[in-house]
């Protein structure tokens, strides 16, 4: 990576932030509409349990994909992975990714229980400064992820 660090505060990187989806169900129809206009992000892959999901996501992102999380979480070129998996599975794959030494962007909730919120956000803060956050999409179109 060139540039500045993606974890320096107000720093940024002129090239796009490469992101792998992680679930590809009705919740990613609310943001991948939104994050393929982001000209500072860059959809390079994602994991799901069905083919024609998968197949779906590759066409249109010229994408790579994958059947499960650790696959994803295993690919060098994702640096941050937006969770988009049901609920109960969370925790599970926010910990992975970042075990993996992925940014981590999840959608609400966070987790199902308040220990498994503890865990992520401490293997955010061993990672980096930032830990991983639950995310809104209010006001996503305007801000840099």
């Amino acid at each position: 990576m060139t540039g500045p660090d993606r974890d320096s505060p107000g720093q940024t990187n002129e090239a796009p932030l490469k992101v792998g989806i992680a679930g590809l169900g009705f919740g990613s129809t609310e943001f991948l509409p939104v994050l393929e206009r982001v000209p500072q992000v860059q959809l390079v892959a994602a994991a799901d349990l069905r083919p024609h999901a998968l197949q779906a996501f590759q066409r249109r992102y010229a994408a790579r994909v994958y059947q499960s999380m650790e696959e994803l979480c295993r690919d060098s070129e994702v640096e941050a992975i937006w969770i988009a998996t049901p609920n109960q599975f969370h925790g599970q794959h926010a910990l992975l990714a970042a075990q993996h030494g992925k940014h981590v962007v999840i959608r609400k909730p966070m987790a199902i229980t308040m220990e498994d919120c503890q865990r992520i956000l401490e293997a955010g803060q061993r990672r980096a400064p930032r830990s991983p956050r639950s995310h809104s999409r209010r006001g996503l179109s305007r801000r840099r992820l």
